[in-house]
């Protein structure tokens, strides 16, 4: 799932990761790819934040905390890995249904 968990509002993130966790059979994995946020923010999160609240039709996406989402729907993390794209933080994290 690579940039698509950042699309669903909020209170819909556990309800999509659980949906996936139900149809995985046992021991299926899911990575999921997502803008990250760090502690604190960075300039460039900050700035997209604003845009996604601003402008949601041009910046659709926000930065979320994937493994935490992936890790409270009853995934096991296998692995995780951090990038950028454009400045901006970029979570891979890869879950084990137990």
């Amino acid at each position: 799932m690579s940039f698509t968990l950042e699309l669903f509002d909020n209170p819909e993130i556990p309800l999509v990761l659980q949906e996936c966790h139900r149809i995985l059979k046992p021991g299926g994995r899911l990575a999921v790819v997502s803008m990250t946020k760090t502690n604190p923010p960075g300039v460039a999160v900050r700035m997209y934040e604003w845009f996604h609240e601003h402008m949601p039709d041009y910046a659709d996406c926000r930065p979320i905390f994937a493994r935490r989402a992936l890790e409270e729907s009853g995934f096991e993390i296998q692995d995780v890995s951090l990038s950028s794209m454009w400045g901006l933080p970029v979570e891979i994290a890869l879950g084990k249904k137990t």
